[in-house]
């Protein structure tokens, strides 16, 4: 009696060969083609007979599995039996992608049962790479058509996801099969990558099992080398590598393919480690290229999970490698996060047990920042700030730790991306207020070392005095390896590139009070970073800085006056002992210290007093502010100098050391006040100062160089014996004064008379007028009441560079600034002066409580008469506001303007 089938079974037998010719359906075991067409026919008919369809096909899988293993006709026959299933399911998948979810969780039952199956040792005792290259490329075909709902909690597909990330890192055999099967397992990754069921909400889940088996397969091994890596990344970033039959890149869904895999099952080609390597870098390429920053993110973090699991940390050259690449992978938009997640990573595994993990971590991190990616996007003062308050917290915790060299590569790496004008100064700015809090009490030492990432609390900051001055140190390394970097010719120049703002002087300003320290090794290093800074920043004009006018030249008086005053308590003071809590701000204990030595108050601590090294550095630094910021520094250098000349003679002996001390001192003061005569073109001060210095010839050569953290110095100290009596014979101030002044070239500069300049040179200083001064930027050009500019300077430097001519001669504007200082505000050079120091607050991402603007009348020694009418009035007045209605030249009538009533 014949039982009837029904269609669809009838049409799944169809698609078979007749049994007793199944197993000659090797090699290819491909379905009937016009049955199996017939088939997704009447399945695209009639979708709900799709279950009906699957549950016959599930059951075919199920019994072929079954007898899969072992060997024989038996076994031949189930093999042939299983593939032609998956062959009939991935093309009802294919034809049938409108109505897949119908039958999703039954195709996806049938490939678990192949893959469980394939996994059986067959005869040659290994796992069947046959059946399991089609079930990998069944699965690529159903994770192309799959919907994210509908997969984002599916169970199924997690769990084929991990079975063919098993597969490609599986390992134990010779090298060709182990190849042919990572490259399966690798090949249905990459459908998964591709697919929609990846961006949804398990994507951390399942980027969670894909990352680790692609890293896997990059890892550094004999035939996989650096430089094949280095090369077939930047392949792989421009979709060029050696293996690309793996390309998942996410087209619209009726365009998506599902590649067959059996090549690398069976191809005549043997497929090596540097095949899965290639096929591993696209995949991940895509992966990154496709996500938007939380996807980058959570890649990333997947990464690192990696790097911890298997212990890669100790292959640094490698991570960095992979840092690189990484980054070069993902979309130009994204590419700041794979740096701003490993910083913050940094920061994170602080005290992490991993052997190197911190070591290789930063060189990762300075291994990104001096690629030539581009990372727009990223936050230089949170990246900064948190690289600096890491150094910090490490350096308090190790003043030896060895990983503070590459954390000050890695700050001044951030130099050589400039994504706005003012980025390389802001990054000065943030360094030097936290070597501003590390000068002020214990309390705020946790602000030099606050980082902008994260609320969790820190384990307190335990610290003395060899930690925070080598936290200084630290600090003042990590500014000099900013200038160096930013300095580097930019990687864009050429048509249309231009030259980065010059770094403010000012920004150094509260600094100064590092010219006190009691350390020698911080004065040294401070010493160098300064003339480091001058030379770089205040220098000629290079490819990567514009020609120094009159803006910089206003914008380092603040500067000036606060290294005269630093300088001056150097020089004279017989210890250096810092007072403890007795200041608001860094530069007010300078005038504290320097009564303290002038009144014999405090017990001098001869070993903390000046060394030679330290008036080589002062002049040295002297010296390049003379020829690169020569207005400035002749105004802001020489009534201190005049006052250090006059004051060495009566505080320190001419006998013994601080005889040899004093002819430093005078030596210092003569050797600035040659380098003036020779930029002025003073013949006159030229001798005084010849003079002086061949009295005092005591000067030591200075080791000028870029300050390193490792740098050896031996400090040698002044030898006894007196100085003589040539040491007693100072300068006359009234006839330096007059010599300056009377120089054309010095009055033509600054457009000031011979008596303005003379009465300014000759003023009142002191310590405390010169820190006074240096908060509200005093100059001759600003009145002594409210600071209004009355004229500017022409700013025309040693090295040649000026302003044009009709620049200088031309009338002067009037500006935003002139309306700022006209209603009253004491802002200078576009810079408010907030907390107590010159353009600086607390660290980025610190708060502190505001300190009252402090400000001192101070008596300048020029006419009034010479200073035009300030205030609201002069200044519209200056606009023609209220002005009475007069015709042009055209004769069209010009509206009159009128002032608004001013209470």
């Amino acid at each position: 009696m014949c039982v009837p089938k029904a269609n669809h079974r009838r049409l799944i037998d169809e698609c078979y060969p007749p049994p007793k010719q199944l197993a000659a359906a090797a090699p290819d075991f491909k379905p009937n083609s016009n049955e199996l067409s017939r088939l997704a026919y009447y399945a695209n008919a009639k979708p709900a007979k799709l279950t009906k369809v699957l549950t016959v096909l599930q059951a075919k899988a199920t019994a072929s599995a079954r007898g899969l293993g072992g060997s024989g006709a038996a076994a031949d026959k189930s093999k042939a039996g299983l593939m032609i299933t998956l062959g009939v399911l991935k093309q009802l998948i294919l034809d049938c992608r409108s109505h897949l979810s119908y039958f999703a969780p039954a195709a996806q039952a049938i490939i678990s049962t192949a893959l469980d199956a394939a996994a059986k040792p067959t005869a040659a005792g290994h796992r069947d790479l046959d059946v399991s290259a089609r079930a990998a490329s069944t699965f690529y075909a159903l994770a192309n058509y799959l919907d994210k709902e509908s997969s984002a909690s599916d169970a199924r597909y997690a769990g084929l996801l991990r079975s063919f990330a098993s597969i490609a890192t599986e390992g134990g055999r010779d090298e060709e099969e182990q190849t042919r099967a990572r490259l399966i397992g690798l090949g249905a990754i990459a459908g998964a990558v591709g697919s929609d069921a990846l961006y949804s909400t398990a994507f951390a889940k399942q980027v969670g099992t894909i990352v680790p088996a692609l890293l896997a397969n990059v890892t550094e091994k004999a035939a996989v080398d650096l430089a094949f890596l280095r090369a077939e990344s930047a392949k792989a970033a421009d979709g060029t590598q050696l293996f690309a039959e793996y390309a998942s890149k996410r087209r619209p869904v009726g365009v998506r393919r599902a590649p067959s895999l059996s090549a690398a099952a069976g191809g005549e080609k043997a497929p090596g480690p540097r095949d899965a390597a290639s096929a591993a870098m696209g995949t991940m390429q895509s992966l990154l290229h496709h996500g938007d920053a939380s996807h980058v993110q959570a890649s990333i973090a997947c990464v690192v999970s990696h790097l911890d699991a298997s212990g890669a940390w100790r292959s640094a050259a490698w991570c960095a490698w992979l840092a690189e690449a990484l980054a070069s992978w993902t979309a130009q938009p994204y590419r700041f996060v794979v740096l701003t997640f490993f910083v913050e990573h940094l920061v994170e595994a602080e005290t992490s047990a991993q052997p190197k993990k911190a070591d290789t971590l930063v060189l990762m991190i300075s291994t990104l920042l001096r690629s030539k990616l581009s990372l727009i996007g990223l936050s230089t003062s949170d990246t900064i700030s948190n690289l600096l308050g890491l150094a910090v917290r490490r350096t308090h915790a190790a003043p030896d730790d060895e990983l503070l060299p590459a954390l000050i590569d890695c700050v001044g790496a951030l130099g050589a991306h400039t994504y706005y004008a003012d980025q390389a100064n802001d990054c000065a700015d943030e360094i030097c207020a936290r070597i501003s809090a590390l000068l002020l009490p214990d309390t705020d030492v946790a602000e030099a070392a606050k980082t902008s990432f994260g609320n969790a609390s820190r384990r307190p900051i335990k610290t003395g005095d060899r930690a925070r001055d080598e936290s200084l140190r630290v600090l003042l390394c990590c500014l000099a390896s900013l200038i160096d970097s930013a300095n580097v010719p930019s990687r864009k120049s050429g048509a249309g590139a231009s030259a980065r703002p010059r770094m403010s002087p000012d920004t150094m300003a509260p600094t100064c009070a590092l010219l006190a320290s009691p350390n020698p090794r911080v004065r040294l290093t401070y010493h160098q970073t300064v003339l480091f800074f001058l030379q770089r920043e205040a220098g000629p004009a290079s490819d990567t800085l514009p020609s120094a006018g009159v803006a910089q030249q206003k914008e380092a008086t603040a500067f000036l006056h606060a290294w005269a005053a630093g300088a001056f308590v150097l020089a004279l003071a017989r210890g250096l002992s810092m007072p403890q809590g007795a200041s608001e701000t860094p530069l007010s204990a300078l005038p504290i210290l320097d009564r303290s030595n002038a009144e014999g108050v405090r017990g001098p601590a001869p070993e903390t007093a000046a060394q030679p090294v330290d008036y080589a550095g002062l002049t040295a630094a002297a010296d390049a502010m003379a020829r690169y910021l020569p207005v400035p520094a002749t105004l802001g250098l020489v009534p201190g100098l005049l006052a250090l000349d006059r004051a060495a003679g009566s505080r320190l002996s001419p006998q013994g050391v601080e005889g040899q001390r004093l002819s430093a001192a005078r030596a210092f003061v003569a050797a600035t006040l040659a380098t003036m005569a020779e930029v002025w073109e003073s013949s006159s001060l030229a001798r005084s100062a010849k003079a002086s210095l061949e009295a005092h010839n005591i000067l030591t050569s200075f080791p000028a160089a870029m300050p390193e953290l490792d740098a050896a110095h031996d400090f040698v100290p002044f030898p006894g014996g007196s100085a003589g009596a040539a040491s007693e014979r100072g300068l006359d101030a009234r006839t330096v004064a007059q010599a300056l002044a009377q120089s054309s070239k010095l009055q033509r500069e600054t457009s000031l008379s011979e008596e303005e300049l003379q009465n300014w040179l000759l003023r009142d200083w002191s310590v405390q007028i010169a820190v006074d001064d240096s908060l509200i930027g005093a100059s001759p050009f600003r009145s002594s009441l409210d600071g209004a500019a009355a004229r500017p300077f022409a700013g025309e430097r040693a090295d040649g560079g000026s302003d044009s001519e009709a620049d200088i001669g031309a009338p002067r504007g009037v500006g935003v600034d002139d309306f700022r200082e006209a209603l009253g505000s004491r802002s200078y050079a576009s810079k408010r002066r907030t907390n107590g120091e010159l353009g600086h607050g607390a660290p980025n991402g610190s708060s502190s409580d505001p300190r009252a603007e402090r400000r001192t009348s101070r008596r300048v020694s020029r006419k009034e008469a010479s200073v035009p009418a300030a205030g609201v009035p002069a200044l519209l007045d200056d606009l023609h506001v209220g002005v009475a209605e007069e015709s042009g030249a055209d004769g069209e009538q010009r509206p009159t303007l009128v002032a608004p009533a001013l209470s």
